[in-house]
């Protein structure tokens, strides 16, 4: 189903009428207009994206179960992402309501760390790749899923009870203009999580080492590098933060390279991997910025009251 009029944004409300009436296919796929740009030559970037995503990383995890329940089952970065984002978190406040995932891919984080099932909300994942919305939906068909390009994000404001934007931003052409709008996606008093990759030199970068390490072999084309103290600044505009961690020096890097499927079924060796990672970033990262973090974690409430 598309879009008549791309400027019409959804509302929560439809897909929730769509559900109630049985009409699940049109609740799961509202295929959003892609809109790229009123020109007569679109910008490459997120045909690009769209390409890379559908037609590698999710076309395979959508044929292989097994290669998309190793990224859910990843006790190395789940345990991270439910230590700092989503265990703190008062998940009673999303009952009933809408939670959206801004470029949720398949979304693993937030179905295998906060079930919807089970915490009875509302998810809605928003992605450009139909493959990761596909993939998202063999493993939780209760959620909702939009296949949009998050630079025009076609949700009416003030809609959201939580909102997820985990490791979305740095594929971005303009990372700023995309997390403003998506903030304004969310209530007042609505909670904001967020992880992303951020700077570091580029020989130590996280993803400079992991492809030289043999980790990442299929990579995007656009790997932005983002600025901690810019996405705090921007975050800090519009929502309340809560608490901020970082993570992933090049000293984690190395040892989820050699300590694989390990970090996945050992959690106490996944305990040791952590604390390693933030005592490096907060000694040795200290004094030489190039060991210190590659992503951040923030949790911060919105607020309408921070000068916009």
């Amino acid at each position: 189903m598309l879009l008549e009029d791309w400027r019409q944004p959804i509302d929560m409300e439809w897909i929730g009428h769509w559900r109630s009436s049985g009409q699940h296919a049109a609740a799961d796929y509202w295929q959003a207009r892609l809109k790229l740009a009123e020109k007569a030559d679109p910008p490459a970037w997120p045909q690009e994206e769209m390409t890379h995503w559908d037609g590698t990383v999710y076309r395979e995890h959508l044929r292989d179960e097994a290669a998309r329940n190793a990224r859910r089952t990843d006790g190395n970065r789940m345990r991270a992402r439910w230590q700092y984002l989503f265990g703190p978190t008062d998940k009673s406040r999303w009952a009933g309501n809408w939670v959206i995932d801004v470029g949720c891919g398949e979304g693993e984080t937030a179905l295998t760390l906060a079930n919807p099932a089970t915490l009875g909300y509302r998810y809605v994942g928003v992605d450009l790749s139909r493959n990761g919305l596909q993939c998202a939906r063999q493993d939780s068909p209760s959620g909702d899923y939009v296949q949009a390009d998050v630079e025009h994000l076609p949700f009416r404001p003030n809609s959201a009870r939580a909102l997820l934007v985990l490791g979305t931003l740095h594929h971005l052409r303009d990372w700023r203009a995309v997390l403003v709008d998506a903030l304004d996606l969310a209530m007042d008093d609505a909670q904001i999580l967020i992880y992303e990759a951020i700077e570091r030199p580029v020989g130590l970068s996280r993803f400079a080492l992991a492809r030289r390490l043999g980790r990442l072999a299929k990579e995007s084309e656009h790997e932005n590098r983002i600025s901690a103290q810019a996405l705090l600044s921007v975050i800090a505009t519009h929502a309340e933060i809560e608490h901020v961690e970082y993570e992933y020096s090049p000293v984690r890097t190395a040892l989820v390279h050699f300590l694989g499927s390990r970090l996945t079924t050992n959690s106490r060796l996944t305990s040791v991997v952590l604390w390693l990672d933030h005592f490096t970033i907060r000694t040795l990262g200290h004094f030489v910025p190039v060991f210190g973090a590659g992503a951040i974690f923030v949790r911060a409430i919105r607020s309408r009251r921070a000068p916009i």
